[in-house]
């Protein structure tokens, strides 16, 4: 028979030293004061009438504020505004607001719109549709489906910019 025997001394010092340990914390004031008043800041501009599209894409595309979205969708990195040239067709370049990467390798969309969009319906009971301002942010997103969908532009995509998109969310 062989015996084996383990020495679990060193056990008990680590849990010691694991029970009185102090992890430490960002400070109350770097927090504070500088996330949360980007957060607010962002709150108070999606609030305002005087706000436009690109003022809030611009506040988000500045890298001290992109932890924002990268918070929010659990991303690994964002990128904003960045052009994509369609490559078997002749149409002009599209420019989705943000690509927002994630673990998986593959990349989102983000597109921002005013709280201030016309919602609902129009027509009659028995002929209702969405607005036109709803109509054209549903297009908007069906060319972005048609670009991501063909794959020439999303080789050519994935080359240039060194990740991949295809049928974002």
């Amino acid at each position: 028979k062989d015996a084996y025997g383990f020495d679990f001394s060193i056990f008990n010092r680590l849990i010691e030293h694991d029970c009185r340990y102090t992890y430490p914390l960002p400070s109350n004031y770097d927090y504070k004061h500088s996330k949360l008043q980007k957060i607010n800041r962002l709150i108070e501009m999606v609030g305002s009438n005087e706000t436009k599209e690109t003022d809030i894409t611009q506040f988000l595309s500045n890298p001290e504020n992109q932890f924002i979205l990268i918070m929010r969708f659990c991303a690994m990195s964002i990128t904003s505004e960045t052009t994509c040239v369609w490559q078997s067709v002749e149409k002009d370049p599209i420019r989705p607001d943000f690509f927002i990467l994630q673990t998986n390798g593959f990349a989102d969309i983000v597109e921002f719109k005013l709280p201030s969009v016309e919602l609902g319906t129009v027509g009659r009971d028995n002929r209702e549709s969405f607005s036109s301002q709803i109509n054209s942010y549903v297009s908007q997103t069906r060319t972005y489906r048609n670009y991501f969908d063909d794959p020439n532009n999303r080789v050519w995509f994935e080359e240039k910019y060194k990740f991949k998109v295809y049928r974002p969310r």
